[in-house]
């Protein structure tokens, strides 16, 4: 009982964390503010995380992991040849889209406003790790036959951020005069063309 009730408060202030830094941002987002909107002492919170820079971590890394299952599981389908690499982009895009539609509060609270006051933001922009995480996802992309050759290490990193960028503002910010499902496919053909042999 006593392990459900932390899990049940670590997961009450995550999702007070995400709304108050998406409200308020890094600088005007406390502890206690934090603690306050999840209903528990500013200690108990501290038990678990011992300032704000621990929260964005724990935000971001749930997160991060929820992408790279979104990822992993697109890639495998690109392990059959028979799947258009513009269906495979396309299907990719989709299933990222509905990760930030999922939770548009944790992704406002993981804007790169709030990212870069914290000094999680520094260690996440150095990326090295993710780099490498990113190779290792799309290694199944690099061995299709339509797929170009190049540094594998750097279009991975590229596609990465392409894509991050993309999704995040085709959700959040895109212009809404724009036609949604003409911005969509002037992405997979950006996609398709910096990939395509």
């Amino acid at each position: 009982p006593r392990q459900e009730r932390s899990k049940v408060m670590v997961e009450a202030i995550l999702e007070a964390a995400s709304q108050v830094f998406a409200e308020l941002g890094y600088a005007r987002a406390t502890t206690n503010k934090i603690a306050e909107r999840a209903g528990v002492s500013v200690g108990s919170l501290y038990q678990y995380f011992p300032n704000k820079d621990c929260l964005i971590a724990s935000l971001h890394g749930e997160h991060q992991a929820k992408i790279h299952r979104v990822i992993e599981k697109v890639l495998r389908r690109f392990g059959d040849h028979s799947m258009s690499l513009e269906d495979g982009l396309e299907l990719l895009l989709d299933e990222l889209n509905q990760v930030h539609e999922n939770d548009p509060t944790l992704t406002k609270a993981l804007s790169r406003e709030v990212m870069r006051e914290s000094e999680v933001g520094e260690r996440v922009h150095d990326g090295e790790e993710e780099a490498e995480k990113l190779k290792q996802l799309f290694s199944l992309l690099f061995n299709r036959p339509d797929v170009r050759d190049g540094n594998h290490t750097i279009i991975a990193a590229i596609m990465g951020q392409v894509i991050g960028h993309l999704t995040r503002w085709l959700q959040h910010d895109a212009p809404s005069d724009l036609e949604q499902r003409a911005l969509r496919e002037e992405t997979i053909q950006l996609l398709v063309r910096y990939l395509k042999k």
